[in-house]
């Protein structure tokens, strides 16, 4: 009766809200067994949830939830790495509570990618990839938060390999243990190269050899080659530049081990976290520096806050003449927010009139503007904002952008586009920005693991040349910069 009643309050739910139940249902009974559900990029009109799964053993684990398992006959390209599958409940699933009931009926259907690595699609036929992002790490082989010396870090990393990777008997080796094994002896050498002759591994794997299990693979290497006594791993929650510490004689160097032969991706927040925790010279004051200034607005700020604060603080032509279109002013630009940027660019775009067919900007036969609607592909924001984007020093947005919904973006895309370029020309910021980085007294280490050959190369960091840069407003990426080994 009380089902009865809610459904004549509330009205049949929607097919809709009924996916939206059984999705929660599924993310509920995956956390319930510890399994990771992951973000992910998808087609477009594709809904789909994403954890690891064993098949076909999982069917039988979906079963007991009242599900089953379909394959995915769509024609979308999902994923090129792993299988997606359809979740169908088989039977009505009762959720809710008992004032609020809630049935999924059977035949509601979910999208479901199986991220379950050994699932994944390889690169050679027949075979499956090994690696997990991180599962090679120190954290996840149970070495890091303490000192090791050389002998030490091998044993307890062979421990560590042949307990995840056990052979059939859990007597002899795995071909996966034999091969990692393998590889923590060949980095024993004072040699810069190693060969991986008769390490054989899928393509797809060496990647995560070299970007995760590298970090291992550098410190038995700097141990060896470079005469360190220990090395001491952080937890990587703690420190995401430094990878570990080499000892020698009672003080420790900080190392940063990156994959491949360039400089790697390091960010502002890292060299911050850095000089906090580990400067030159105890009484080393960056707060002067005028590139600290900039990473303490980056520090303190969201992404969209610090555009807007950078431009701000340097007083750009850009926030300027922003200002003025904004009625502001150019005295006002310090008025200028992200709250009252979302507030102007909605209301520039708003219709002031109805438009009616075939004198408006949509294809005659097609409903007109309508006095209150957001104009017709954002027509009346480009228009207004045309020459602020076209300005000396401005950027123009791209086409998904200014067709897009979210109005913020036609500012702030342009504003940290057009502002690191200043940074990096602005009079002495490139010897400032230097200075502050280079108060991470850091060796890096390259770790380049190739189809046949394993390479070791270590920079100082301090020889590094540093300039800034910016990955996009997608992701709600912050100022950060670039790094280049000299």
């Amino acid at each position: 009766m009380l089902k009865f009643k809610s459904y004549l309050t509330e009205g049949a739910p929607t097919t809709a809200q009924q996916a939206t139940w059984f999705r929660a249902y599924v993310k509920e009974k995956v956390l319930e067994l510890n399994l990771k559900i992951t973000q992910s990029s998808r087609p477009k009109g594709y809904a789909h949830i994403k954890f690891p799964t064993i098949m076909p053993a999982g069917k039988t684990l979906f079963a007991g939830w009242g599900i089953k398992v379909n394959d995915y006959k769509g024609h979308q390209k999902i994923s090129s790495r792993y299988t997606p599958f359809i979740l169908v409940a088989n039977e009505n699933i009762e959720v809710g509570t008992d004032d609020k009931p809630k049935t999924i009926p059977k035949g509601t259907e979910l999208n479901w990618v199986n991220s379950e690595i050994s699932q994944a699609k390889s690169s050679t036929p027949g075979s499956i990839l090994l690696f997990a992002n991180k599962v090679l790490t120190p954290d996840q082989l149970g070495t890091a938060g303490r000192e090791w010396d050389l002998a030490g870090l091998t044993t307890a990393t062979e421990t560590a390999v042949k307990n995840a990777w056990p052979g059939p008997d859990n007597r002899t080796l795995s071909k996966t243990a034999e091969k990692l094994i393998d590889l923590l002896h060949k980095a024993n050498t004072k040699s810069d190269t190693i060969s991986l002759s008769g390490i054989e591994f899928d393509a797809k794997d060496f990647p995560k050899i070299s970007a995760d299990y590298g970090e291992t693979l550098a410190a038995i290497w700097v141990m060896k080659s470079m005469n360190f006594a220990k090395v001491d791993f952080p937890s990587a929650v703690n420190n995401k530049l430094i990878d570990f510490y080499g000892i020698k004689f009672g003080a420790k160097y900080p190392f940063s081990v990156k994959s491949g032969t360039t400089g790697g991706k390091v960010t502002v927040m890292n060299i911050i976290r850095a000089i906090k925790s580990r400067a030159k010279t105890r009484d080393y004051k960056a707060d002067g520096e005028l590139a600290y200034q900039v990473f303490k607005i980056v520090e303190e700020m969201t992404m969209k806050e610090q555009m807007i604060a950078l431009h701000q603080k340097f007083d750009t032509p850009t926030i300027k003449a922003l200002a003025k279109l904004m009625g502001h002013g150019p005295s006002g630009a310090n008025e200028i927010t992200v709250e009252r940027i979302d507030a102007w660019t909605k209301e520039q775009n708003t219709v002031k009139k109805d438009v009616w067919n075939g004198k408006g900007r949509r294809p005659k036969g097609k409903k007109g503007e309508l006095k209150g609607d957001q104009s017709y592909k954002n027509h009346l924001l480009v228009a207004k904002m045309k020459s602020w984007h076209a300005m000396k020093g401005g950027s123009q947005p791209k086409a998904a952008t200014l067709l897009g919904n979210d109005l913020v973006r036609f500012v702030i895309t342009s504003l940290g586009q057009s502002i690191y370029p200043l940074l990096n020309t602005m009079p002495g910021m490139a010897e400032s920005l230097t200075n502050v980085a280079r108060q991470v007294a850091m060796i890096q280490i390259n770790v380049n693991v190739k189809t046949n050959s394993l390479t070791f190369k270590s920079n100082f960091f301090k020889k590094a040349d540093f300039k800034f840069a910016w990955a996009g407003y997608s992701g709600g990426n912050a100022l950060g910069f670039t790094m280049k080994m000299s």
